[in-house]
C-alpha cells in the first residue's frame, strides 16, 4: 500500500506547482488553476494574493519564492537595499507578532507582513520593526501620548503642545518615556467632542457613529503618519488623557490613558493602559482637601466653589476665578509644568478639521 502524504506536504507540492504555472504561462493561468483547484478556501485566498504580490513586485523586490516548510516567510528578496522576508496573506486578523519573535529577535530576520486585498488588488506593508522589551525580551510597542495643552491663548485649548513617546509592554506593564515633542498637535477628545456634538439644520446630529468612528481613524492617522516620517520609528497607539468618572455628583474620577488608535498587529493593547501623561490630576475629593482652607485673593473669603474640570477655584463672595492648573501641593509636594527642550522636527501641518 502506497504511503499516503501529509496534508502539509500535498499544499506545499501545489504550490510548487502553482508558481511553476506562473514562470512558465503567467498570473492568469497561475490563478485559474488555483481557482479550480480543491483546497479550501482560506488556502487558496492565500495563494491568490501570493501571486498577486509576487506579479506586483518581483522584479523591483528581486522576489525569490521559499518553497520549504517552517520559515514563516512566502517570499525573500530586497526592498530599500534591506534583505527581507515577506509573508503574505489576505486576512490581517490572522498574523500575530508573537509568531516572529524568534525569527526577528532570536535570528535577526527582517520580515514584512503583506496585506493584499484580492478585489482592488491593493497592497499594504506591515513592517515587524516592534521594539523588544528589554524586561521580558516580548515585542513592545512604541505609542505616541498627546499630552494636555498648557497654552492657554484664545483658539488653542484644543491643541496640545507637549507630547512624549513611549516605549510600553503589555506583558509586564512596563513604560519607558524615549522621546519628547513638542509639535502643535490637535488633541483627539477636542476634536470628536466638536464633531460629535455638530447639528443639522434639523437639530439632528450631523455625522452617525460610523462616519464619527472613521473620521477619529482617519484623523490619528494622519498624525501618525507624520510623527513616523519624522521620528522614524513604527508607532503601534495614539493615546491622550481620559477623565474616567465614577460620581457624576461631584465629577469624581481619575485620568487614564485612552488609546483612539492601534496598529491592526498590536491586537495585545488594550482601551486604556493604566497610565497618563502630563499634569497630574488628583481625584475631587482630594481637591476638596487640599483647596478646602483657600482665601480669595481679593477679598480674603473662604471657602470658594471647586471646578475639577476646569482646574479653577471661584469666590462665592466676590466671584473672582483663581486658575490652579499651573501649580498643586499636596502633602508638601509641589507640582510644576515646565516647558521642555525645542524639538528638533519640523512643525506638524495636519490636513484635518480642526
Amino acid at each position: 500500500m502506497p504511503r499516503q502524504q501529509h496534508p502539509a506536504s500535498i499544499y506545499h507540492n501545489f504550490r510548487r506547482f502553482v508558481f511553476s504555472t506562473y514562470e512558465k504561462n503567467g498570473i492568469d493561468a497561475a490563478l485559474r488553476l488555483v481557482k479550480k483547484s480543491k483546497h479550501i478556501p482560506t488556502t487558496k485566498a492565500g495563494l491568490e494574493g501570493e501571486l498577486i504580490f509576487y506579479d506586483t513586485h518581483k522584479d523591483g523586490f528581486r522576489l525569490e519564492p521559499l518553497l520549504d516548510a517552517g520559515v514563516k516567510a512566502d517570499f525573500t528578496g530586497t526592498k530599500n537595499g534591506v534583505f527581507t522576508n515577506f509573508d503574505v496573506t489576505t486576512n490581517i486578523d490572522y498574523k500575530s507578532v508573537d509568531d516572529y519573535l524568534e525569527v526577528v529577535q532570536g535570528r535577526g530576520k527582517v520580515y514584512e507582513i503583506v496585506l493584499v486585498d484580492l478585489k482592488s488588488e491593493d497592497i499594504i506593508f506591515y513592517p515587524l520593526k516592534f521594539p523588544i522589551c528589554k524586561n521580558c525580551g516580548n515585542f513592545s510597542h512604541y505609542i505616541l501620548y498627546i499630552e494636555p495643552p498648557i497654552t492657554e491663548m484664545a483658539g488653542l485649548w484644543s491643541t496640545s503642545d507637549e507630547q512624549s513617546l513611549i516605549q510600553y509592554c503589555s506583558k509586564c506593564k512596563d513604560p519607558r518615556e524615549v522621546l519628547t515633542l513638542d509639535f502643535m498637535i490637535p488633541t483627539m477628545g477636542a476634536f470628536l467632542d466638536e464633531i460629535s456634538s455638530e447639528l443639522d439644520v434639523d437639530e439632528t446630529p450631523r455625522y452617525t457613529s460610523d462616519e464619527i468612528r472613521q473620521m477619529k481613524n482617519d484623523s490619528s492617522i494622519n498624525i501618525i503618519n507624520f510623527v513616523e516620517r519624522n521620528c522614524d520609528l513604527l508607532l503601534s497607539g495614539l493615546a491622550e488623557n481620559y477623565y474616567v468618572v465614577i460620581n457624576p455628583q461631584h465629577y469624581d474620577g481619575y485620568y487614564d490613558g485612552l488609546l483612539y488608535w492601534r496598529h491592526p498587529l498590536a491586537r495585545d493593547l488594550s482601551d486604556f493602559l493604566g497610565l497618563y501623561y502630563g499634569q497630574w490630576e488628583p481625584k475631587y475629593s482630594d481637591l476638596k482637601k487640599m483647596f478646602g482652607d483657600t482665601k480669595c485673593k481679593l477679598c480674603g473669603h473662604s471657602p470658594m466653589r471647586l471646578n475639577s474640570k476646569k482646574k479653577t477655584l471661584t469666590c462665592y463672595k466676590c466671584g473672582l476665578i483663581h486658575d490652579y492648573s499651573k501649580v498643586l501641593t499636596v502633602k508638601g509636594w509641589e507640582l510644576r509644568r515646565t516647558r521642555r527642550k525645542k524639538s528638533p522636527f519640523k512643525d506638524f501641518q495636519p490636513s484635518l478639521r480642526w
